[in-house]
């Protein structure tokens, strides 16, 4: 049984160790994969405690040396290779965003700043605010919804939800429709860890009539595809139809309506860490998502 102390760590790690400031992280992530084997409760350990190196842990402790030197020379080496890179902009944002504007986004203002460097995560709803305060990413894209209240939340732009029919749809011919004449109609709509099927949902959720789901799917273009055969209707947001309309081929296939009474706009936000304020690389990003919304 051994534990090395505080003391022990700082003079085994090397300097790159202590400038990220993660030699007890370093030494706790070791030790739960050792703790059985050892007799260590990392739990109980902290940077506070005052420990005593056995005769065991004096035995180990060249072996560690040995293990942080070679770290300090492969991250010496990593940063001789890339001297000036920065790291790049991690962004996250739903897959409906992630296969429609954000492409488009990344491209253009990589057009402009080459050396810009953009990672774009496509996740779940739902998974998009803890990426955020886990610290995968720098930010993340989508629906803005209740469940992060905890975070920074930056509005980037407002699209209005639309009915999609087809064109030979006596509902084709109107100028605008009211949310409880869909309760009359088969819906095509997305999948329930959406944040579009929150907004259509809570909207529905105002009259007493349940709402005849006829296909529920995962991606935008499935949905229009199926109200271009006829198979439903599906309330979508704006700017998802305007560009499947422009590129994906199906502008004759379908109609779009204004939806009113009430009038519902998805809200798209930005979230940040909280108390945090948007670095350079962020607010150029922002710039130009506010830039190209609502583009085709």
């Amino acid at each position: 049984r051994f534990i090395l102390t505080d003391d022990d760590i700082r003079r085994t790690c090397t300097a790159s160790c202590f400038k990220i400031k993660q030699h007890h992280a370093v030494f706790k992530l070791w030790c739960s994969g050792n703790d059985v084997a050892f007799g260590i409760n990392c739990d109980a350990v902290t940077v506070e405690d005052q420990l005593v190196l056995t005769a065991a842990g004096r035995d180990f402790l060249p072996s560690a040396e040995q293990v942080f030197g070679v770290l300090e020379s492969g991250l010496q080496a990593l940063a001789a290779h890339h001297p000036n890179e920065t790291p790049p902009l991690r962004v996250a944002s739903s897959p409906l965003l992630a296969s429609g504007l954000l492409p488009r986004v990344i491209a253009s203002l990589r057009a402009e700043s080459p050396s810009m460097r953009i990672q774009l995560h496509d996740v779940p709803v739902p998974d998009l605010p803890t990426r955020v305060r886990e610290g995968h990413v720098d930010l993340a894209i989508g629906t803005a919804t209740r469940d992060a209240a905890d975070l920074k939340a930056i509005p980037l732009y407002a699209d209005p939800l639309m009915l999609v029919c087809a064109p030979d749809h006596p509902l084709a011919r109107r100028a605008q429709v009211s949310w409880q004449e869909l309760l009359d109609e088969p819906l095509v709509l997305l999948q329930r860890d959406s944040g579009l099927r929150t907004l259509v949902d809570d909207t529905l959720a105002k009259w007493s009539r349940r709402a005849h789901i006829a296909q529920e799917v995962t991606h935008v273009a499935t949905a229009l595809a199926l109200v271009a055969e006829g198979e439903g209707l599906a309330p979508l947001p704006s700017y998802a139809i305007s560009r499947a309309q422009a590129h994906l081929g199906i502008s004759a296939g379908v109609a779009a309506i204004a939806l009113v009474e009430p009038v519902v706009t998805r809200q798209i936000v930005a979230w940040i860490a909280p108390g945090a304020q948007p670095h350079p690389a962020q607010e150029a990003f922002l710039a130009q998502f506010r830039k190209m919304a609502g583009k085709p």
